[in-house]
């Protein structure tokens, strides 16, 4: 039995089992025992190599990994933050789960659509934007074709999960090749940018 479960490449499950009731963490080196909700399983341990030294992508995961983990633990801390997530929490998630995720993976902003800007105040600019937990402010900035500044401010969410609009405000006299840039921020401030030139 011990061995068969020192075999497995995937956890396996341990139900009404008295004996091992409580149990968590890393056992002779061998076996690592995990709890999530009600359901406990058991894992080989990790193979570790102390000498290996990860390349900069991985490096740049490992960062990003513990970043999501700091705010995991610490946004869960608030009451309210944690019920929200616990909200979108899936079977055998918790919300310290959902909150990890939320950090780990930041906005996508699936488009620009600018075909109602003219450079007119008071044109639209839709901007289509989403997040695996939720989108939580969308900026707008515009340059003109020499790249001088020429607005920025907030897109307003639209209700709907993915536009948020923002209204023009200054006017524009040369829009060919002015530059759109968009930035969407979730909950944890993950950071999403993405431009448009204007034709």
């Amino acid at each position: 039995m011990r061995e068969s479960i020192l075999k497995q490449k995937y956890m396996a499950r341990i139900s009404k089992n008295s004996l091992m009731y409580g149990v968590r963490g890393m056992f002779g080196n061998q076996v690592v025992y995990k709890k999530r909700k009600t359901t406990r399983y058991v894992a080989s341990a990790p193979e570790v190599d102390e000498n290996r030294v990860p390349g900069e992508a991985e490096q740049a995961n490992r960062d990003r990994f513990a970043r999501s983990n700091t705010y995991a633990k610490t946004s869960i801390k608030d009451p309210e933050i944690k019920k929200m997530y616990e909200a979108m929490a899936k079977k055998n998630q918790t919300a310290n789960n959902v909150a990890f995720s939320d950090a780990y993976r930041p906005p996508v902003i699936k488009g620009i659509l600018a075909y109602g800007y003219s450079g007119a105040a008071g044109n639209i600019i839709t901007i289509q934007a989403t997040d695996n937990f939720k989108v939580t402010a969308v900026k707008v900035s515009i340059y003109n074709s020499d790249n001088i500044l020429i607005e920025e401010g907030d897109a307003v969410d639209n209700g709907d999960k993915l536009n948020w609009m923002y209204t023009v405000s200054q006017a524009n006299n040369n829009v060919a090749g002015s530059k759109i840039m968009v930035k969407a921020y979730d909950m944890p401030g993950n950071e999403t940018v993405k431009e448009i030139i204007n034709r």
